[in-house]
């Protein structure tokens, strides 16, 4: 397997996940990965997204988030594994900052 592909794998969860260079395979596993489980609350994007690093990095705004998800839709509904669908995961959507969050937590 692509050494690419196993590092998006391994690292797309690292929210704070940092590297030199251009938007890699990670990135956008990131924030696909965050596009899918926030796609319910459109409203909730810009305050969950604007401090991951790859949110960053891809420097798109709400109005991309936003058409990102329309043109994903069938994507998002249909995945071909369960396992990954976002309501099999841990995230939901958060009314405060994931960096703040963090912070609280350590």
């Amino acid at each position: 397997m692509a050494e690419e592909v196993v590092e998006a794998v391994s690292n797309f969860e690292d929210l704070e996940r940092s590297h030199s260079g251009p938007v890699d395979l990670t990135d956008v596993v990131t924030v696909g990965y965050l596009l899918a489980a926030f796609k319910d609350h459109p409203e909730t994007i810009e305050l969950n997204m604007h401090d991951v690093a790859a949110c960053k990095r891809m420097q798109i705004d709400r109005a991309a988030y936003e058409q990102l998800i329309d043109e994903s839709e069938h994507e998002i509904d249909t995945p071909s594994d369960r396992r990954w669908a976002p309501e099999a995961r841990t995230h939901e959507p958060r009314t405060a900052n994931l960096h703040d969050e963090r912070c609280a937590q350590r």
